[in-house]
């Protein structure tokens, strides 16, 4: 179980940033070879990590389930992240429990490659958190497939080195659709959950906006757009400032929670991908739903 190995003839994401996320970007990478090359440069002097998806033809295929744990009492974490790689080992899963290098810890376990929804994959974590009662399982990173996940041998430039602790080497992956259904609105994974919005309107997921939103101060449509598409998830105004707060070095919890309230009771629709296409955040090809640009608009 090489952590950095798999990329089943797609492409996987590694970024490096800042302890401030001033700095930072991510890039594309199709083998361990390239992994190795960035973290020649980077490790050490930023946080690096690598995507837990490997993308084939744009479409995100989930590697790892992830969980994160965190708290100001260690121990606590540990025990809890413990407690979850224990049962997965024992039930003859791949995986393994890291330490973070900071304060808290990861366990990953491996899943058989397919594209999940995002309901289904929260679903499943917290599913594990309530049934084990992790208390320390952190919540925010839960229905990420594009989520990035340190590596293992590298630095956490606040803490010490991201190391894994535990690993097992079993005869089986988890296959999330066993267990959790993909929500009533969404398509199957070859349609890749689009969901109906509450107006009646049918929306995708916007790749775009989940790179964008990641940005130390990311534009106001991008916000805006996330905003109304944590609303259709069901997202809680707690999870969003979470995010908020980890991620936007302007991040005020007072402005945000109200620009949240007025976008919920305005029932705003979702920017078009043209209207993102033309402000400059399209991906590209990147994307499974691009569509190339059809020349300058009249004005």
């Amino acid at each position: 179980m090489d952590f950095i190995d798999e990329y089943l003839d797609g492409y996987r994401y590694f970024g490096h940033w800042s302890s401030n996320k001033k700095r930072g970007n991510q890039y594309k990478v199709r083998s361990k070879k390239e992994v190795i090359e960035y973290l020649e440069e980077h490790n050490g002097r930023d946080n690096c990590g690598i995507s837990i998806s490997t993308f084939v033809h744009g479409m995100p295929k989930l590697l790892y389930l992830p969980f994160d744990f965190d708290s100001d009492d260690i121990q606590k974490a540990f025990e809890d992240a413990y407690k979850l790689y224990k049962f997965f080992s024992e039930s003859d899963y791949n995986c393994m429990l890291n330490s973070s290098g900071g304060k808290g810890f990861h366990v990953l376990v491996e899943t058989v490659p397919k594209t999940y929804g995002k309901k289904q994959l929260r679903n499943i974590q917290m599913f594990f958190k309530k049934t084990l009662g992790l208390t320390t399982s952190d919540e925010h990173i839960m229905s990420d497939m594009r989520r990035l996940i340190r590596i293992p041998g590298t630095y956490h430039v606040k803490g010490t080195m991201c190391y894994t602790i535990f690993q097992n080497v079993g005869h089986k992956q988890f296959d999330i659709s066993e267990y959790s259904s993909p929500d009533e609105h969404e398509y199957t994974p070859e349609d890749f959950k689009r969901y109906e919005s509450k107006n009646g309107r049918i929306y995708h997921d916007y790749p775009c906006v989940e790179l964008h939103i990641k940005d130390p101060e990311p534009r106001q449509i991008i916000r805006f757009a996330w905003v109304v598409e944590q609303l259709k998830d069901e997202v809680s105004e707690e999870d969003m400032l979470d995010f908020a707060q980890e991620y936007w070095i302007d991040y005020n919890p007072d402005y945000c929670l109200y620009q949240i309230r007025h976008i919920e009771s305005g029932n705003y629709v979702h920017p078009t991908c043209e209207t993102l296409q033309d402000m400059g955040f399209c991906i590209g090809e990147e994307c499974p739903h691009y569509k190339p640009w059809k020349g300058i608009r009249n004005v």
